[in-house]
């Protein structure tokens, strides 16, 4: 798929970088990039891939771009968050990479824990905490703990296959050489990711979980803008031939 860099970052040697798909979040990317950019670690590249939005997102980002020397910005035409990612992984820089959908948000220590723990630790991925939230509350993912997804410490995937429950790409920090010559499924657009995913647990082999929240998803509650993860809630037949896809 053909992208083009419309800004290139001016970071030399980011200790990470974290790629985010763009698409038609006019209302949520101010949030997700502020978190980024007030991260308690230095040295952070941003990559935002627009995925051809049409509300406005594009040119956001842009204006982020001119004002920031560590954001890079890209386009795409759209083909969805999957590519977005590719082509983020193909332009990425840093030692370690961070996946960050486009309406969530990062707490301010969050790339930091998981940089210090990949170091300490030298793990080639690291996950940790993640919870939901709304405008009005936030709440812990029941599934993730009643199978201990989130109990601290050192894994690999085979002698803990409990991380199975756990696929999205979102909450986890990746070594850039674990990853590098991985790529999602550009073909499906519903649990592209699971493939990604545990393939790359597979390469790293050790995984380490810090017992810290690193991670924070949004549930949109507005019933005609609704995320691209709810669309299985939502309507999980129009999902069903993508996830069947995805787990051959």
């Amino acid at each position: 798929m053909l992208y083009e860099i419309i800004k290139d970052s001016k970071i030399a040697e980011p200790k990470i970088t974290a790629i985010v798909p763009v698409y038609n979040v006019i209302s949520y990317i101010d949030e997700t990039i502020h978190s980024l950019l007030n991260q308690t670690l230095k040295d952070i590249e941003i990559i935002l891939v627009d995925d051809g939005s049409t509300d406005g997102s594009f040119e956001k980002i842009i204006s982020y771009g001119e004002k920031y020397d560590n954001i890079c910005v890209a386009k795409e035409p759209n083909a969805g968050p999957g590519m977005a990612r590719n082509n983020g992984l193909s332009i990425a820089r840093g030692k370690y990479i961070s996946f960050v959908d486009s309406d969530d948000i990062l707490p301010e220590r969050a790339l930091e824990i998981m940089y210090e723990a990949a170091e300490r630790e030298q793990v080639g991925i690291v996950t940790g905490i993640s919870v939901s939230f709304n405008n009005s509350r936030s709440w812990f993912i029941g599934g993730h703990f009643k199978k201990g997804v989130f109990k601290k410490g050192r894994k690999t995937l085979l002698q803990n296959p409990e991380m199975l429950y756990t696929l999205g790409p979102c909450n986890k920090l990746y070594r850039r050489d674990v990853v590098q010559d991985i790529r999602f499924p550009d073909s499906i657009k519903v649990a592209e990711d699971h493939p990604f995913v545990i393939e790359a647990y597979l390469k790293s082999n050790n995984i380490y979980t810090v017992d810290e929240i690193i991670y924070n998803y949004r549930a949109r509650e507005d019933a005609g803008d609704i995320s691209l993860s709810q669309i299985v809630t939502a309507d999980p037949y129009a999902s069903f031939k993508d996830i069947v896809a995805s787990i051959k």
